[in-house]
């Protein structure tokens, strides 16, 4: 009983965050399942809507969805993830409808759930695989049950600077879903959100920008991480690198594997804009897989870099950053010919030693390659001069010969 009398005492004193403590299934930090309440321990689960009706009843409208919850806890506990999540999304359901009613005093009791559903459809989907199932069934109904918790929250009227505003709880929801779409691979579906919170209308700021001082912190970091990480998928290294630097920026400085995951992200544009990290921060976040490569890319060592992105390929293909470290060649190239200007002491190179280079690095490539490699570089702006083809001679430019500008400015 102890369980519906901390949910009464809740309710009367309008605490949204022991709601949130008493009905949560998952913890939100780690996602680990929360101990079960006396009544589940005892079994009592058949005398459960009995007690919430008694103990509830200046509450009539709460009673059903805390019984259905309850039950979805149950069932959680006993192992049965399917019949979990089938009674957790019936009180999904019936507290939408109460929030509604309600005040942004709820919103801990949302995010709380918003949190458990995700949970617990990947619960469901991973112990119900019977053949011919449709992969992800549960998750994907989920994606159609948090856009219903979205719509309840932005379709508030309160002004969204407000405390008392629900929007101010809608990126909580907003990230959810992107990692429901991540999961799903179904990346095109966050643009819709994206543009509901970051549209501008007319001279007005957008909502991100006019609800950014009663924004939580945290969520904000969460919303900047996964836009940050969609930019780079779209090749907006600009865009990708503001908004992974706000992300970073404003992240706990306790929260070391939050970091660490942003950093998994940031590291990659940061060394196709030019930015190279230093080795005291690759080590300091164990990034072993980057150590080499920055060495690598800061020296123009070809046959080290073609090393690297071969053992570490697995890993860059599961973070989706391996195109984008690909792309690093052409700075390879451009620091490879900087070392071959500084040892010839020349700014006339002959293709032929600039061969002899690519062999001492394992790249058999013949002249007309050669000549395309340093075409291409001429064209990003990466390097200043021009070939003669008849005499086979890279003449670089006497002033600045390899600018860096253009290199910071990759979008």
């Amino acid at each position: 009983e102890s369980y519906f009398s901390s949910l009464a005492n809740a309710l009367n004193a309008y605490d949204g965050q022991a709601l949130a403590q008493t009905m949560g299934l998952f913890s939100q930090q780690d996602s680990q399942i929360r101990p079960a309440p006396g009544f589940i321990k005892r079994n009592e689960l058949g005398n459960m809507d009995r007690m919430a009706r008694q103990i509830l009843g200046d509450f009539p409208k709460w009673g059903d969805m805390v019984v259905d919850i309850a039950q979805a806890q149950g069932a959680l506990h006993a192992g049965n993830f399917v019949q979990a999540y089938t009674a957790f999304v019936s009180g999904w359901q019936k507290l939408l409808s109460l929030f509604a009613e309600e005040t942004a005093w709820m919103m801990a009791l949302v995010h709380q759930a918003v949190h458990d559903i995700r949970m617990l459809a990947m619960a469901a989907d991973s112990a119900g695989g019977k053949a011919g199932q449709i992969a992800a069934k549960n998750l994907n109904e989920t994606t159609r049950l948090l856009q219903n918790g979205f719509a309840a929250c932005w379709n508030d009227r309160t002004d969204p600077r407000s405390p008392e505003s629900k929007k101010t709880g809608v990126l909580y929801i907003i990230v959810t879903l992107f990692k429901t779409y991540f999961k799903l691979n179904t990346l095109r579906l966050c643009k819709n959100l994206i543009k509901a919170v970051e549209v501008k209308v007319g001279n007005r700021p957008s909502f991100v920008e006019a609800a950014g001082d009663v924004i939580p912190v945290s969520d904000m970091v969460a919303y900047r991480f996964y836009v940050g990480r969609l930019n780079m998928f779209e090749d907006q290294y600009t865009e990708a690198e503001k908004n992974l630097d706000f992300a970073l920026a404003h992240c706990r400085a306790d929260a070391y594997h939050n970091k660490r995951r942003i950093l998994a992200y940031l590291i990659p544009i940061k060394l196709y804009r030019g930015r190279l990290p230093t080795p005291l921060i690759l080590q300091k976040y164990q990034f072993n897989e980057f150590l080499e490569l920055t060495a690598a890319v800061r020296c123009g060592d070809i046959m080290k870099f073609n090393e690297s992105l071969l053992t570490y390929q697995e890993v860059f293909i599961r973070k989706g950053t391996y195109l984008v470290l690909e792309k690093l060649k052409t700075l390879v190239y451009r620091n490879f010919l900087k070392r071959i200007q500084a040892i010839e002491a020349t700014n006339q190179l002959k293709l032929q030693r600039v061969q002899l280079g690519f062999k001492w690095c394992e790249e058999d490539v013949g002249l007309d390659e050669i000549e395309c490699i340093i075409a291409n570089l001429i064209y990003k702006g990466h390097l200043k001069g021009y070939i003669s083809h008849s005499k086979r001679v890279l003449v670089l430019s006497k002033t600045n010969p390899f600018p860096i500008d253009p290199i910071l400015k990759n979008t």
